[in-house]
């Protein structure tokens, strides 16, 4: 049987992508995701997140523009606070990490 070895990501950035799939859509995609671990088909994270915009997202009949959404994950599960739309200029993601950071 074929095993997959623990991978721990401690900083994932996806700049300006692009992602179709069967009735759903990003464009202008900004992604960064940290400190996650995956291992034996599951995930797991001590203190990770996710923070991403889209210029679209689509999923279905429903289209959402400008949208921003940050997720935090703990094992106690995930924290997704309401997702928003930007006020003026837009923040990238990637941005946003790097002001979390201290950059």
């Amino acid at each position: 049987m074929f095993s997959v070895p623990k991978i721990t990501l401690r900083r994932v950035d996806l700049i300006d992508a692009r992602m179709e799939g069967r009735n759903c859509a990003f464009n202008d995609l900004d992604l960064t995701l940290r400190e996650m671990t995956f291992q034996n088909g599951d995930w797991s994270a001590q203190d990770g997140s996710l923070s991403f915009n889209a210029n679209d997202l689509i999923n279905g009949s429903v289209h959402l523009t400008d949208t921003l959404a940050n997720m935090t994950f703990s094992p106690q599960g995930v924290e997704i606070p309401p997702i928003q739309r930007p006020l003026g200029k837009r923040v990238t993601a990637h941005q946003r990490a790097l002001a979390a950071a201290g950059s």
